[in-house]
């Protein structure tokens, strides 16, 4: 699962089915987030894919840990660069979703 993470908002993508939702970078929108993944408990062990955006990911990756999930967090520049690697030039919250998915 790819999360481009915002000040206010988390843009979802769950690799490979490509399902994707935007949601409040909040405790409520966490709450809705770790929902979703439960549901998916018969499948294999996801893995949780945050960019660093200078520390609005910390309560996301704090409550995705703290309920079991794996959690890596990656170099934003790092995101952008592969993503210009694969020919993506434009930058928007869900295109940044899907190449961190």
């Amino acid at each position: 699962m790819g999360v481009d993470v915002g000040k206010n908002n988390l843009d979802v993508l769950v690799f490979p089915s490509g399902n994707r939702c935007r949601l409040a970078n909040t405790p409520a929108g966490l709450t809705e987030l770790l929902a979703r993944l439960l549901c998916r408990l018969d499948r294999p062990p996801l893995r949780v894919v945050w960019e660093a955006p200078g520390g609005y990911e910390r309560l996301a990756h704090e409550t995705m840990t703290r309920n079991g999930f794996n959690v890596s967090i990656v170099n934003a520049k790092r995101v952008r660069d592969f993503a210009k690697s694969q020919g993506r030039l434009a930058k928007t919250d869900k295109i940044d979703a899907q190449v961190i998915a």
